[in-house]
């Protein structure tokens, strides 16, 4: 594996802007995971995610883990204007690694507030250019979209949460999430699933009972963190179908 570090997508942006990307060795024409990472929009970076990157390249995939600008010091929605950056700067083949791989297959994968930024990016792009979502406890009803003057300087799209986004475009989704979550409500990923089958559209719920009271997801506790098996068997069946 090749790994490359603090790759800037958005220069202006300082440590906010980088991202690591992480290659199968020898490996050329592979699909691609944008991998963002939670937080509550308010804390954490890509190396909480590293776990995950490594994992997604031990399956054949290029990995790109992603940093983003972060509350307090930068109001919603520059996450997830960041997100969407740093897929037109995949999907543009902005660096020599990414062109001798599959930019038509991009797929984006995130964790808590990830997997929200996960599905309102991929939702906005739409399945031109991104052909498979995987948000992991992601809220879908957050409480972050601000109602003062930065909304009015923003796209209406941009607030918009992840259901009302749901359209005829909308890639295929895997909603994974712990029955014993307290930190966002499992009936999230249930919300979702159910809007997206509604307008006919591919979506999966993978539910678990989860340990503890909060994701339940990671199998240990210090950075970088690792889902637990048989979660990245989900997801690995689910990736292997759409990409």
């Amino acid at each position: 594996m090749k790994s490359l570090k603090d790759i800037p997508y958005a220069l202006e942006y300082g440590k906010s802007g980088l991202l690591d990307l992480h290659v199968p060795a020898g490996a050329i024409n592979r699909p691609v995971v944008i991998v963002i990472h939670g937080g509550a929009l308010r804390e954490f970076s890509k190396e909480r995610m590293e776990g995950i990157a490594n994992w997604i390249t031990e399956q054949g995939w290029v990995a790109v883990n992603i940093n983003y600008r972060l509350l307090p010091d930068h109001p919603y929605p520059a996450s997830l204007e960041d997100s969407l950056a740093a897929c037109r700067w995949v999907r543009a083949g902005n660096h020599e690694e990414l062109q001798q791989h599959d930019l038509g297959r991009v797929a984006l994968l995130g964790a808590s507030a990830g997997g929200f930024l996960a599905l309102v990016a991929g939702f906005i792009l739409g399945l031109q250019h991104v052909r498979a979502i995987v948000s992991i406890s992601g809220p879908t009803q957050p409480g972050w979209y601000g109602k003062d003057a930065t909304r009015e300087r923003h796209a209406p799209r941009l607030f918009c949460a992840p259901t009302e986004l749901v359209g005829p475009d909308a890639p295929p989704i895997l909603a994974v999430h712990s029955r014993n979550d307290k930190l966002v409500a499992p009936e999230e990923s249930a919300a979702i699933v159910e809007r997206m089958q509604s307008a006919g559209r591919s979506a999966r719920l993978y539910l678990f009972d989860g340990p503890g009271e909060q994701h339940g997801i990671w199998r240990n506790t210090q950075e970088p963190l690792y889902l637990f098996p048989h979660i990245e068997d989900a997801i690995a069946d689910f990736l292997r179908e759409t990409l």
